[in-house]
């Protein structure tokens, strides 16, 4: 980034936290601990970021910044503990799709372009970098995305998403 927006110098502290191994009842005080620090540092990116929890059936939304709440309309106490499939419709395409799914599945990093949807129905195409985020045993606990809307990505604001994103945990 020109200047590097609020939250990105802590981003660059988050990069560096690993997230412990998963260890039960200690564990999830430490998951809320450093889903706050997330929290904290995408608030106030000027992209839209969603964390997707791997350990919930359906792989649910644990986060959303406010720039994900510009980027579809949706509410973050709408979109927090849904599946993403909310911002799909009629013209998703589906090739995107498997390839967004397979990714998933296999913990690997994509970007994509897809047809997705905002909550007043009208279509946008959606940008998608994600990765996933692993633990310090090397489970799949989270994926972190970051969305831009493809009409307002020149090569400079996309190459400032990609870095966006290598300063994401992982």
């Amino acid at each position: 980034f020109m200047e590097a927006p609020e939250g990105v110098s802590f981003l660059e502290k988050l990069h560096s936290c690993e997230l412990d191994a998963f260890d039960e009842d200690a564990q999830l005080q430490k998951d809320s601990s450093w889903l706050e620090m997330v929290e904290q540092a995408i608030e106030k990116l000027p992209f839209a970021v969603i964390l997707v929890n791997m350990q919930e059936p359906a792989t649910r939304i644990a986060l959303v910044n406010d720039a994900f709440e510009q980027l579809t309309g949706h509410e973050k106490d709408f979109a927090i503990g849904r599946n993403c499939r909310f911002l799909q419709g009629e013209l998703t395409e589906s090739e995107e799709l498997t390839v967004l799914v397979q990714a998933i599945r296999q913990a690997k990093p994509v970007q994509v372009e897809l047809t997705n949807y905002k909550k007043d129905g009208t279509p946008f195409r959606n940008y998608v970098s994600m990765r996933p985020v692993h633990d310090s045993n090397g489970a799949y606990r989270f994926c972190i995305a970051v969305l831009a809307d493809v009409l307002e990505l020149s090569a400079l604001v996309r190459e400032r998403v990609e870095r966006l994103v290598c300063l994401l945990p992982a």
